[in-house]
């Protein structure tokens, strides 16, 4: 990877270039001044026009930016050697054509395909390629057929219409072979890639009648010109169920999660539940079945948070955002849920003993509501303490010690944080008895997290995968609140400054 970093803001765009890992400024004498140092500034890059930039990526290799406004979609070709002292970014503006406006942009892995979202809801696919070996240049674009869904007629007649088919997350599997796109309804639609003409997938062999007559090619004489791969429709893109929320992040595993899966297509939706699909057969996994919302761990079914993204290590998905960190391993279960962990036994009424606040979230009680003494004064005889509630300061004191959420500087829940500590060796190692689960809440808040490098799990001989994970290494984005420019003050009738 190019270990590149891509922000932007309004319609200017950053690129930041991470020079050193971090294990090697860690190991580092001068690790604190180091840190700051790592991090260059390559270059800016100003988007004409009075749009603001909707979405941006960046190839893998760091050579391909796209960018796109509510007017139109721009890309450039980036190259950078790093190698000199003097190296500067080199930056060539590369033509797309017929691409008016996107709401959402993505590259392909290897860098060969660009997929755009057109007016909310057209799925637009261009294919890169490289004349002369050095100059990229964007084909014409052509547009994927999604599959017709049957729409309620009082929705479509509630005044937004199809609004709930706007597609809002957009992935490509780690090959480049597969492309799965997800709406607001809780939809998704895939495509597979192989040569047109071709009476059987190229993938995983079954007859694609339904996407040779309903495909995604615009003209005869275009494919007959062109004989190179294009996007047909998966012909079990309809088995897949709809997601019963909107959908928030949707990736693909980099490896595989089950035995006689080829692919995993994970989604996460806004009430925090993760499924596993097989986009190939169109089902659900065995480990969606077996592992429920209910078993997943309190701290990640009472976040209010919703989630921002998914960064892999092996099988383990560190799911992020504003306000938490949370890693599940997909690959084994999660354990059976304590009753104990609501503070109430089986079988009896849940007793609400102040845990919501009035915003909905949890509340710390070891300071705030727990009865705390008061000083008062009584005259001649002095100073005497006073405490307030004495019945309920025993009750109020267990909840409060019970609360998953606390306001301290270390977040983290030090029963889990330990357990992975156990199931870990001297070397950091992970033992074959590793967490299922863990999470922390020291990152506040979270912009992003960009993974930097990342390596394929090391396979033991039968092609059985290693239980030992992958190295990662990531670059996560803060934004602190005192940085945010604050609105003008508001004075009322009969206030001013003083």
């Amino acid at each position: 990877m190019a270990r590149f970093l891509l922000s932007w803001w309004a319609n200017e765009l950053r690129i930041w270039h991470i020079h050193n890992p971090a294990r090697k400024i860690l190991d580092a004498d001068t690790a604190g001044q180091d840190i700051r140092r790592n991090r260059k500034l390559l270059g800016q890059i100003l988007v004409q026009g009075e749009s603001n930039i909707t979405s941006a990526a960046i190839s893998n290799d760091g050579t391909l930016l796209v960018a796109s406004t509510s007017t139109e979609v721009k890309a450039f070709q980036l190259r950078y050697d790093g190698a000199s002292s003097s190296a500067r970014l080199h930056v060539r503006k590369v033509i797309v054509l017929e691409a008016s406006a996107a709401t959402k942009v993505e590259i392909s892995p290897d860098r060969s395909w660009v997929c755009w979202v057109d007016e909310g809801d057209k799925v637009m696919a261009a294919r890169v390629s490289s004349d002369d070996g050095s100059a990229y240049a964007i084909s014409h674009p052509y547009r994927l057929h999604r599959l017709r869904r049957q729409t309620a007629k009082y929705i479509l007649l509630g005044g937004l219409g199809s609004y709930d088919r706007r597609v809002t997350q957009i992935a490509f599997s780690p090959d480049s072979r597969i492309l799965c796109v997800a709406d607001l309804a809780g939809y998704i639609d895939t495509w597979v890639l192989r040569l047109p003409g071709k009476p059987k997938n190229s993938i995983n062999g079954e007859v694609d009648d339904e996407a040779s007559s309903t495909s995604s090619i615009e003209s005869l004489d275009e494919e007959a010109e062109r004989p190179e791969e294009r996007w047909f429709r998966n012909p079990s893109a309809a088995l897949l169920p709809r997601l019963g929320a909107i959908p928030v992040a949707l990736t693909f595993a980099p490896t595989r999660l089950e035995e006689g899966s080829e692919y995993s297509l994970v989604a996460v939706t806004t009430n925090r539940s993760i499924f596993v699909f097989d986009p190939l057969r169109g089902s659900l996994s065995d480990w969606t079945r077996r592992n429920p919302i209910s078993k997943f761990p309190e701290s990640f079914r009472m976040q209010r948070d919703v989630v921002k993204g998914i960064i892999w290590q092996g099988p383990r998905a560190w799911i992020y955002g504003v306000s938490y960190l949370f890693m599940i391993d997909l690959s084994r279960d999660l354990p059976e849920p304590d009753p104990r962990e609501d503070g109430q036994k089986k079988g009896t009424k849940r007793k609400r003993n102040g845990h919501e606040a009035g915003a909905g979230g949890k509340m710390n009680m070891d300071h705030s509501l727990v009865p705390q003494e008061i000083k008062t004064t009584n005259g001649a005889d002095g100073v005497e303490w006073v405490d307030v509630d004495m019945a309920d300061a025993d009750d109020q004191k267990s909840v409060g010690a019970s609360s998953a959420f606390d306001d301290d500087d270390d977040d983290t829940d030090p029963g889990e944080l330990q357990r992975m500590r156990d199931g870990q060796g001297a070397n950091g190692e992970d033992a074959p008895k590793r967490a299922p689960w863990w999470n922390t809440y020291q990152y506040r808040p979270i912009l992003g997290i960009v993974p930097l490098s990342s390596a394929p799990s090391k396979k033991r001989r039968g092609g059985a995968a290693s239980d030992r994970l992958p190295p990662l290494e990531v670059a996560i984005v803060e934004r602190p609140r005192f940085e945010l420019d604050l609105p003008p003050r508001y004075f009322a009738n009969g206030e001013w400054e003083r």
